[in-house]
């Protein structure tokens, strides 16, 4: 299935979704300056003069242009930047939800260290390390019922020997297991009580 292309109508439609106290004070502001801009086409004179009289109201219309323009320029961009920010975070949420459904993340790691914990995110691990000497992955501490893992080794000679750590759980009855080998692969899948691998 082809996916639809993310349009500029598309971000505009976010966008407005959004901060919707803010976007209501940005259109208030921006009809009270069009009133106050073409008032005199629609009000007699002596109405005019009647508002003027009110207190608070005729200083309110007299805004100067240039302060008018300030503050609605003001209000335009605390509201972009909060409904950008509200718009990216729930895009990010959606993420991160399609990625725990789909079930992890491909990570590829390069480290000198003697270990590497793997974590609930982890779906398809390859380890290249940046010196020869033995390793040891930690499998995650709580990993749900169906949860999987593929292991590869992209780096290092065929001397090189990965330890696979249950890290609290059996691997196929064993607190652990090995691999060895550029290019290596191996399966783990959480059965709800121990590691399997496949």
């Amino acid at each position: 299935m082809q996916q639809k292309s993310h349009t500029r109508w598309d971000q505009l439609k976010a966008i407005w979704s959004q901060g919707v106290i803010a976007r209501w004070i940005a259109l208030a502001w921006g009809a009270y300056g069009i009133f106050a801009a073409i008032r005199g086409e629609f009000l007699s004179a002596a109405l005019q003069d009647k508002i003027r009289g009110v207190a608070l109201i005729g200083p309110a219309l007299n805004v100067p242009p240039t302060l008018w323009l300030g503050i609605f320029s003001l209000i335009m961009a605390a509201w972009i930047f909060e409904a950008s920010y509200r718009s990216a975070r729930a895009t990010h949420e959606k993420l991160a939800a399609a990625i725990v459904q789909s079930g992890g993340v491909r990570r590829f790691v390069t480290t000198d260290a003697e270990s590497y914990d793997a974590d609930a995110d982890d779906r398809f691990l390859t380890i290249r390390r940046a010196r020869q000497s033995n390793f040891c992955i930690k499998l995650p501490p709580n990993p749900k019922a169906d949860k999987e893992i593929e292991i590869k080794l992209g780096s290092g000679d065929k001397t090189l020997t990965v330890t696979i750590d249950g890290n609290g759980h059996m691997i196929d009855g064993q607190p652990d297991t090995w691999m060895n080998g550029v290019g290596t692969l191996r399966g783990f899948r959480f059965s709800g009580a121990e590691w399997e691998i496949y």
